[in-house]
């Protein structure tokens, strides 16, 4: 009897260090009104999960912004990231996540800058990413943005010191503001005087994701 005990202690000993070390996050943004499904209900800000919780989407360009409640890091999960695949866990995704501040140093050269503009760039509301290449009227870098009326080539504002990325200024089109969506891009940089426009990244997709920390919905 006394060994049966022992033997069902450690079980639940067993037991409480693997829900001690499961991890939880909370929903902090979902990037379209279609249903992000958490094992099988409905995703919203504000709902907590495990990380072996199922995550089914309703089409590749969803995204949501989680929170690691033990130690309140920041998230990005793209649908689009395993393109094809509309239901994994979060632990499937571990791989492909990155913290929000998780890219930094300086890129002063186009193969640094490259190593920058892959995969997914998280942006919210303005990116700095600093840099001494050149900029002015006559060298300045540019975006071409795959947008439903085609690709349209986006000039980025000669900065000092930093190349700065803004979604307001992304999805304008025409003096006009868009609604910002996950779209992809490349980056070009534009030499006036030589005429020459040279690819420093063919493809990348840009996250429009708002700051939203703090906010729940019940």
């Amino acid at each position: 009897m006394k060994n049966r005990i022992i033997l069902l202690s450690f079980f639940l000993c067993v037991i409480s260090a693997i829900q001690l070390n499961a991890m939880n996050f909370r929903i902090l943004y979902v990037s379209s009104p279609k249903a992000v499904c958490i094992n099988g209900v409905e995703g919203k800000v504000g709902t907590v999960f495990a990380d072996n919780a199922v995550l089914s989407w309703s089409d590749d360009k969803q995204v949501i912004k989680v929170e690691e409640q033990e130690s309140g890091k920041q998230f990005i999960i793209c649908a689009r990231s395993v393109e094809g695949k509309k239901s994994f866990s979060l632990t499937d995704y571990f791989f492909l996540m990155k913290n929000l501040a998780s890219r930094t140093g300086r890129y002063d050269s186009f193969s640094e800058m490259a190593s920058f503009f892959t995969g997914m760039i998280e942006i919210d509301g303005q990116l700095s990413i600093p840099t001494n290449i050149p900029q002015g009227d006559d060298k300045f870098f540019y975006l071409a943005c795959h947008f439903p009326e085609g690709i349209i080539n986006k000039a980025i504002s000669p900065r000092e010191g930093e190349l700065l990325l803004s979604i307001e200024e992304i999805f304008r089109i025409d003096g006009h503001p868009q609604n910002p969506y996950i779209t992809e891009a490349a980056l070009y940089y534009y030499d006036r005087k030589a005429e020459t426009s040279t690819c420093i990244s063919p493809s990348f997709f840009i996250v429009p994701v708002p700051s939203i920390r703090n906010h729940t919905q019940d």
